[in-house]
């Protein structure tokens, strides 16, 4: 396991934004059910950038046997992104109607990446990636021990009041990940990328190679929002 851990800290738009996006054009690939040992959450059609799926792969080979990626969310379109925005964005008002509206879109940047600034939010570039690990039974592992009944508490990657177990797990998931050059959002354990500008700002690069992605031919808007 790494000894060195990521501090929790935000990823300031301001600061995305200065990443120059030089585009390689590396073509969208559909990850396939259970190819390379992947599963993928809820029959939905996942797309990724075909190097990103390529050191996708790489991780699953590098982990126990037994113990395989649960892939949940890829590639978004910028049009499906603006809707959970938007849904996320007015919840807030029935839930916090007092925020002024700076505030208001301060926090709804918090839990969603919005999709009218300069950089483009993770998942529209195919860069990014949400996943967790299953067993062979098809059971997800403990990554939220004792914190189940509070999700939204336990998010940061390396919470310190997480069970052994819980957090034996998440470090798993981590070191096969960044091992093949994945960099995790340390606000959110399952979030990873590479290529897009989140992952340059992790890196301390400047440059990014992945910019917004145009959907494939055959991308349909899910029915059934999962964040």
């Amino acid at each position: 396991m790494s000894t060195q851990r990521p501090a929790p800290r935000t990823e300031p738009i301001r600061a995305l934004n200065r990443i120059r996006i030089v585009e390689n054009h590396d073509p969208l690939t559909e990850v396939v059910h259970k190819r390379h040992g992947i599963y993928l959450c809820c029959d939905r059609r996942i797309w990724l950038r075909r190097a990103v799926a390529a050191k996708l792969a790489a991780v699953q080979r590098s982990l126990p046997r037994g113990i395989h990626l649960f892939l949940i969310e890829g590639y978004r379109s910028l049009a499906r992104q603006t809707l959970i925005y938007e849904r996320f964005f007015h919840q807030s008002y029935a839930e916090h109607p007092e925020w002024p509206l700076n505030v208001r879109r301060r926090e709804t940047n918090r839990m969603v990446a919005p999709p009218d600034v300069k950089c483009p939010p993770g998942h529209c570039t195919g860069g990014a990636l949400d996943v967790t690990l299953i067993d062979r039974r098809g059971v997800e592992l403990d990554m939220l021990s004792p914190c189940q009944d509070r999700f939204e508490e336990c998010t940061p990657t390396f919470f310190p009041a997480l069970s052994p177990r819980a957090l034996h797990n998440r470090e798993l998931l981590f070191d096969a990940m960044e091992a093949q050059g994945f960099r995790n959002y340390a606000l959110e354990w399952w979030h990873y990328s590479y290529g897009d500008s989140g992952w340059a700002y992790r890196m301390g690069l400047d440059t990014c190679p992945y910019g917004a992605a145009p959907p494939p031919a055959d991308y349909e808007m899910p029915t059934r929002e999962m964040e």
